[in-house]
């Protein structure tokens, strides 16, 4: 949770999910963002292999811990199986 006096920070982040290094932009203006994020979207409608997200957070840092997926599409994947291993 982020505390109140933290500035949210946005993220447009367009990845591919097979280890291609995302690429990432970074907006202070949620209004900014957003109307990018529509531009790009409209963009992707194109190119069905890459995907594109918004993420508000404290830095890009929390965003790398929170979505890990973005960064290595194989990561969740191996927790998937060390998980299913345990059962």
């Amino acid at each position: 949770m982020t505390r109140p006096s933290e500035q949210i920070t946005h993220f447009l982040i367009v990845y591919d999910g097979v280890g291609t290094a995302p690429i990432v932009r970074v907006f202070e203006d949620s209004q900014e963002a957003l109307r990018e994020y529509g531009l790009e979207e409209q963009r992707l409608r194109e190119n069905r292999g890459q995907k594109v997200v918004l993420i508000g957070a404290a830095s890009l840092d929390v965003v790398k811990v929170t979505h890990p997926n973005l960064w290595d599409p194989v990561l969740p994947n191996e927790l998937a199986r060390e998980v299913l291993l345990k059962l």
